[in-house]
C-alpha cells in the first residue's frame, strides 16, 4: 500500500494542476476577486472530481462498458456541448477587462464544469484502473 502512495500523490498533483477549463476559470476568478473568494469554487471542483473518481470506482465505468449505447449517447452529448460552447465563444464579442463584471465563478459552476470535463473522466478511469487493487474495496485506493 505505501509503495503506491507516492505515485498516487504525484498522479493526483499533476492531474489537478494541469491547465484545464476549471483551473483557468478559477485562476481568472482569483485574479479578479482574490483567493478568499475563490476558495468555494476550488473546494467544489475538487469535491466534484473526487466524486467522479468514486463513482467510477464504484462501478459507473463497468456500467458504461455493459451499455455501449450509453457510451455513444454520452459521447454525442459531449460533442454537442463542446460545439455549442465553441459557437458561443466564436459569436461572443470580446469585452475589455475593465468592463468585466465581478459576479464571479460560483462553486456550483466549478463543480458542474468538472462533471462535463472529459479530462476529469479520463483521470478517474486512469486512477481506478492503475491504483485500485482488484482485491481491495474502492475506498482503499492508495
Amino acid at each position: 500500500m505505501s509503495q503506491s502512495l507516492l505515485p498516487f500523490i504525484l498522479f493526483a498533483l499533476v492531474s489537478s494542476i494541469s491547465p484545464g477549463p476549471t483551473n483557468l476559470l478559477i485562476l481568472a476568478h482569483g485574479a479578479r476577486v482574490g483567493l478568499r473568494a475563490s476558495l468555494a469554487p476550488i473546494v467544489a471542483a475538487c469535491g466534484a472530481a473526487a466524486a467522479i473518481v468514486l463513482m467510477v470506482g464504484l462501478g459507473l465505468g463497468e456500467l458504461l462498458l455493459r451499455h455501449p449505447l450509453a457510451q455513444q449517447l454520452m459521447s454525442w452529448a459531449g460533442v454537442l456541448w463542446l460545439s455549442w460552447l465553441a459557437w458561443k465563444m466564436l459569436r461572443s464579442a470580446a469585452a475589455p477587462l475593465q468592463a468585466a463584471t465581478a459576479q464571479g465563478f460560483s462553486a456550483l459552476s466549478a463543480a458542474s464544469l468538472q462533471v462535463v470535463n472529459p479530462k476529469v473522466w479520463l483521470m478517474a478511469v486512469a486512477v481506478v484502473g492503475v491504483f485500485a487493487a482488484p482485491s481491495l474495496p474502492v475506498w482503499q485506493l492508495a
